[in-house]
């Protein structure tokens, strides 16, 4: 049965607004992006020769992970010591004022132990020697104990030397994840104390001239033909289907004999991706992460992959770390546009940034 994902028509449009006045200067939130601390590795047991494997991964989106960090007996398969722990957490603000604390929500939950407990969490923004810290309830600027509760900075945020300087503010989930939130210094923003600020994911009003996020679609290329062979009176289907959802789905795309039923040729892969940031400044590259990986394949490879705004003749393709902006072998990473976004040229003039997943999937 076909399925059909969100589709409203989304696009970005561009305009300007200048809600804040009074006091200038101001950290700016530019992008987001998140660090994956999934990893296998297997190790002796210290004082023995019996081997272990350290399995830590996680399952979820943004805002709300689960996180597993396990140790097996690789020869009996036995659980020797491990933790299961959820991690809840709000954007912060999407601009920060000099003079002002930072405040979030975090929500630390231990849903399973044997012998070990969560690693050790904190949230800080790098201002100083030793970065600035969100503190519990508790006074805590380091977790490993649950609890759910407001954090906040124990000093004030301080302003800039110069514009376009870059700080960023960790959320370290323990494990090696990391939700990390990139601000700039604005010498030109303007804050009015009567202005609430708005939060990262609701960013339709603040005083920056740029792109702003309109709307999102899907294209689902999902497809069924047959043809005949190249050469012989032999049938074959193709067959293209998908399944999952938003930000992770499964592609396969397969070759089939009509008349034996036998798979010729075929490729199961799947793609998971961030959203681009809701605002995009011009001046600045556009970030996002990417995770292409192939489940199976029969002489097919992934289809050729890629995600681009359409600035320029040719478009503004984003770039992976290998510097590839097409992709058909896997990897897991951030991908960067090669040049800055660039200005409109009049108020409501629409872009797009497409994800190509190959064989007619599209997040649009």
């Amino acid at each position: 049965m076909k399925k059909n994902l969100f589709l409203v028509t989304i696009v970005l449009f561009f305009f300007s607004s200048n809600l804040l006045a009074q006091q200038k200067g101001g950290w700016r939130f530019t992008q987001y992006s998140f660090t994956d601390g999934t990893r296998t590795a297997d190790n002796v047991l210290m004082g023995t020769s019996s081997k272990m494997t350290d399995i830590i991964k996680y399952s979820g989106e943004k805002h709300n992970i689960e996180i597993s960090k396990n140790r097996w007996d690789k020869k009996t398969g036995k659980l020797l010591a491990g933790v299961t722990y959820n991690v809840k957490w709000t954007d912060p603000s999407e601009i920060l004022f000099p003079g002002e604390k930072i405040t979030m929500k975090y929500e630390l939950k231990t849903i399973a132990s044997v012998s070990w407990k969560p690693d050790n969490q904190s949230v800080s923004f790098n201002q100083g020697i030793y970065g600035l810290y969100l503190l519990n309830a508790s006074g805590e600027n380091y977790f490993k104990q649950d609890f759910n509760a407001d954090i906040t900075t124990g000093k004030p945020v301080e302003k800039g030397y110069k514009n376009n300087e870059e700080k960023i503010l960790t959320v370290n989930m323990g494990a090696g994840f990391k939700a990390i939130y990139t601000y700039v210094w604005d010498a030109n923003l303007q804050n009015d104390e009567k202005s609430a600020q708005p939060a990262i994911s609701q960013p339709a009003k603040e005083s920056v001239t740029a792109w702003y996020l309109k709307g999102y679609s899907f294209t689902d290329g999902t497809l069924t033909k047959e043809t005949v062979l190249a050469g012989t009176s032999s049938k074959m289907r193709d067959e293209i289907r998908y399944r999952g959802e938003k930000h992770d789905i499964e592609i396969s795309k397969n070759r089939w004999d009509v008349k034996t039923g036998g798979l010729l040729a075929g490729v199961t892969y799947t793609v998971a991706w961030t959203d681009p940031p809701a605002v995009l400044i011009p001046g600045e590259k556009i970030n996002m992460n990417y995770n292409l990986k192939t489940i199976k394949s029969k002489t097919w490879k992934p289809e050729t992959q890629s995600v681009r705004f359409n600035q320029g003749i040719y478009g503004l393709y984003f770039f992976n770390l290998r510097g590839e902006n097409y992709f058909n072998t896997d990897f897991n990473s951030d991908i960067v546009t090669g040049k800055p976004v660039e200005k409109g040229y009049k108020n409501n003039e629409e872009k797009t940034i497409v994800v190509s997943m190959g064989a007619g999937f599209k997040a649009v």
